[in-house]
């Protein structure tokens, strides 16, 4: 019986200790509970506000990628913008700067359809020019051309009326050069020099004055010229050297009689020396290669010589007789130079302007024109051509 009341005890006793802890834990049961509930209940807020903030952040994106879009799209229209703007400037400068240009072109194209018409009758006159009109004064030549004029149209060829041969085969720029040099600034001259530089057969100058002389001695002083005297003793040893090395070689003073070194040389004209095939000469005993840049230039201070036709075949005849018009610019020049130093210095000064511009003129005039037509696509596209225009109108 001890041992059941032993079991008793022991089971009264772990009930009481049971109650006393039960009547403790209870009520944190309940709060953990409570507080359990109250978890899951934020907890599900808390879900709730994520799955709201994710829409939002969907949102925001979608807005981001529409405002990015937007962005663009008025970056590109700005730029769209700025780039018609800088194409309006530059519009408006081309129109200022070549408005003026219109008539000028206009007269330049009418010109180049009328040269290009009358192409072969102003060839075909200026070769006859050349080959035949260089022995003559200035009024047989304006006879010449009207008569080979009258025939050329009565062949049903176009040629020009006011046909120059200046305009034909000449331009400022060269004429410019030739007077810088001492060539006079007058029609006959400048025909003279012409004749000289596309004869094909060496020219022989008709020049009591000396004009002719002093001016080839300076238009050839940069490639080499040999001077000698027809008759001179050292002719030949100075030909030799003259026909080997390329110079320019000038007989002055020649005579009716021709010297007979010079026959070989005769023979060949500019025709020949533009060929391929080396060219030799017999100059005295030796036989000679003629260097391509060899040239020959004979003169007479007879103003009116007699020369055989086997002679006269061989070479141009050019004739530098002073004209009476010459004549009389070089009086008034000597005279106003003796009286007015000052006036004659500035008429030759403004003479070289007047030519430098309108060389620099010309110049312009193409420079514009290859950017013209050298620029790839629009003109407006190109801002280096609108400067280079604007520069070049400046200038």
């Amino acid at each position: 019986h001890s041992v059941a009341a032993a079991g008793l005890c022991e089971w009264v006793l772990a009930m009481e200790q049971f109650y006393h802890v039960n009547k403790v834990a209870a009520p944190q049961k309940a709060r953990l509970r409570e507080a359990e509930e109250q978890y899951q209940e934020v907890l599900r807020r808390v879900q709730e506000k994520q799955g709201e903030l994710r829409e939002v952040e969907a949102h925001l994106k979608k807005l981001q990628r529409e405002l990015q879009f937007v962005t663009e799209e008025f970056q590109s229209l700005q730029q769209q913008n700025d780039d018609c703007e800088t194409k309006l400037e530059r519009a408006r400068i081309l129109i200022d700067e070549l408005s003026d240009e219109k008539e000028n072109w206009f007269g330049r194209t009418r010109d180049l359809s009328m040269d290009y018409r009358n192409c072969i009758g102003n060839v075909l006159l200026s070769a006859a020019m050349i080959a035949y009109a260089g022995a003559f004064p200035p009024e047989m030549r304006q006879q010449l051309v009207k008569d080979w004029r009258r025939q050329i149209e009565n062949s049903r060829m176009s040629v020009s009326r006011n046909f120059t041969l200046q305009d034909s085969l000449s331009d400022q720029a060269q004429i410019r050069e030739w007077t810088s040099e001492g060539l006079q600034v007058d029609n006959f001259s400048i025909e003279n020099a012409i004749i000289l530089e596309k004869s094909a057969k060496w020219p022989l100058c008709i020049d009591p004055y000396g004009r002719a002389t002093r001016w080839l001695k300076k238009h050839h002083q940069g490639r080499g010229i040999e001077v000698v005297s027809s008759g001179s003793s050292s002719l030949l040893e100075m030909l030799k050297v003259a026909v080997k090395t390329g110079l320019t070689f000038m007989v002055e003073n020649c005579e009716e009689n021709m010297d007979p070194e010079l026959d070989s040389l005769l023979q060949i004209n500019q025709l020949n020396r533009s060929s391929r095939r080396t060219l030799r000469v017999t100059v005295g005993d030796n036989h000679i290669e003629v260097d391509k840049d060899f040239h020959l230039i004979l003169s007479t201070s007879r103003p009116n010589p007699h020369y055989y036709p086997n002679v006269l075949k061989k070479v141009t005849i050019v004739d530098f007789l002073m004209t009476k018009t010459g004549l009389q610019d070089q009086v008034l020049a000597l005279v106003v130079s003796r009286e007015i130093p000052d006036a004659q210095k500035e008429k030759e000064r403004l003479i070289i302007e007047h030519m430098e511009g309108q060389i620099e003129i010309d110049r312009l005039d193409e420079k514009v024109l290859d950017i013209l037509s050298s620029s790839r696509g629009s003109i407006l596209d190109d801002e280096t051509a609108i400067r280079m225009l604007s520069e070049s109108k400046a200038m």
